[in-house]
Formats: C-alpha cells, sequence, structure tokens
C-alpha cells in the first residue's frame, strides 16, 4: 500500500501545477487501447503491438521486480535502448511504474504526468511492448521492430 502511495505520488509530482490528467481512458480499456485512444485523438497512428518490444519490456519488469528496482536502468547497468536493439528493434522510448496492480492503471498514471505522456505521444512510435511483473510495468514504445 505505502509502495503504491509513493508510486502515485511520484508519478503526480511530474505534472505541472493546474494540469489536469487525460480523462479519455475508458473504463474496459485494455493498456494498449488506451493508448491508441489517446495517441488517435492528438492525431497520431495507432501502435501495434510487437513481440520483440514486449521481450524488452518484460525483461526490464522482472528485473525491477527481482531486484526490488524503479528505474530505467537495468540491474546490468542496460538502457532501454540497449535492451530495444537487443530484441533488434530501433530507436525508442519507455516509461516505467511502480505499485500499481494493472497495465491499465499504469497507462493512466502515464497519462498524468507531462514527461511520460509525451512519450506514450511520441510520433515516431510504431511497435509497443507491455510488460508487467508484480506491480512493476514497463511500456517501451519503438520505430521499428
Amino acid at each position: 500500500m505505502i509502495a503504491r502511495l509513493l508510486a502515485l505520488l511520484l508519478l503526480s509530482a511530474c505534472a505541472q501545477a493546474g494540469e489536469a490528467p487525460t480523462a479519455m481512458l475508458a473504463a474496459g480499456a485494455l493498456p494498449a487501447d488506451s493508448v491508441n485512444m489517446v495517441r488517435r485523438a492528438a492525431g497520431l497512428a495507432p501502435v501495434r503491438e510487437s513481440a520483440r518490444a514486449e521481450s524488452a519490456a518484460r525483461r526490464h519488469a522482472r528485473d525491477l521486480a527481482r531486484t526490488g528496482g524503479y528505474g530505467h536502468r537495468g540491474s546490468d547497468g542496460s538502457t532501454h535502448s540497449q535492451r530495444l536493439r537487443a530484441e533488434g528493434c530501433g530507436r525508442g522510448v519507455e516509461n516505467v511504474a511502480w505499485g500499481l496492480p494493472s497495465g491499465r492503471g499504469a497507462v493512466s498514471a502515464w497519462m498524468a504526468s507531462p514527461a511520460h505522456r509525451r512519450n506514450l505521444l511520441w510520433p515516431e512510435a510504431r511497435y509497443y511492448g507491455l510488460a508487467g511483473e508484480g506491480d512493476r510495468w514497463v511500456l517501451v514504445l519503438a520505430e521499428g521492430c
């Protein structure tokens, strides 16, 4: 419970004062559906699921859960770019959340944070991979996979 509150506080701290979170997430929507609803509303192409991008996301989510970590750098020193390249993907961006029980909750929290929302709305993104391990969530968006 404390971890969840800390995660929400940290994500909320990224939000600019007075900026309302996006309220577009449908109650029953899957995380990727939610991402694509927001992307379409911004005039951007939807992203497609990629097994390779998901593998990169899963690798990091498992590492975070195993080590109790919560950042973008893996316990082996890897970055999201290195994890994506190892899977054969091109350039990309990464969002990480912890203390949240679902991927939909993670997407909602990311949409409430300008920096994370900027990643979700990265115009070059064509593919995504989303993975959760326990309460750790990782989303990667990539140009090519």
